[in-house]
């Protein structure tokens, strides 16, 4: 590879993968906020609560581990990043932009080259949620300050992936799922609509 895709490989998981934006997910976070919210009782917002916790807990007991010996650097390194949006951000907003990343691969799964660079994305927009895991530098040519995303080993990236689908895995399916019937359900009625126009046009 040369050194361009070296470097894609490295942030973005794979080679000819390309970022994607909180732009490009934002019309599946308020869909996905949508759902929630037509949820009366409160429920899912109170299990997304309960996961939001849970995950936090686990990443408070490997720092706890660590203290007492040895351990892995990548375990550890994850579950500091994770902490740090666990802390800042709330659980709703947490959970909407993994099932978002997961609709924006539902609906356009060409967007992602592999499952690494999806795995890749996915921890990134997760990551975005604080600004904790950016660092800025001033550009003189320039004159104003920008913005940059600190990119984590790839071994950290795939663990918190790994650790971030586990965790919500019951929502992103149920997610999913009531996309894919609202989906066919306007299939169908499209389908309908152009039926009935076949029958009056002459």
């Amino acid at each position: 590879m040369c050194e361009a895709h070296r470097q894609r490989w490295r942030r973005h998981g794979d080679p000819k993968q390309q970022a994607v934006s909180k732009h490009d997910i934002e019309p599946f976070v308020r869909q996905v906020r949508a759902t929630i919210e037509k949820d009366s009782s409160g429920r899912i917002e109170a299990g997304l609560n309960k996961l939001s916790g849970l995950l936090e807990a686990h990443a408070r007991s490997v720092i706890a581990e660590s203290k007492r010996g040895a351990m892995s650097g990548y375990r550890l390194k994850a579950a500091h990043e994770m902490l740090k949006v666990l802390q800042n951000v709330d659980a709703v907003t947490c959970a909407c932009v993994i099932a978002a990343t997961y609709l924006l691969q539902e609906q356009n799964p060409r967007r992602f080259a592999s499952d690494r660079g999806f795995a890749f994305q996915l921890v990134r927009r997760f990551r975005a949620l604080t600004d904790l895991n950016a660092g800025t530098y001033y550009n003189h040519k320039t004159g104003k300050v920008h913005r940059v995303y600190r990119d984590l080993p790839a071994q950290v990236t795939e663990l918190i992936s790994r650790t971030l689908v586990h965790a919500y895995q019951t929502f992103i399916a149920l997610i999913v799922k009531r996309a894919r019937k609202k989906a066919e359900e306007s299939e169908l009625a499209a389908d309908l609509i152009k039926k009935g126009f076949d029958g009056i046009l002459p």
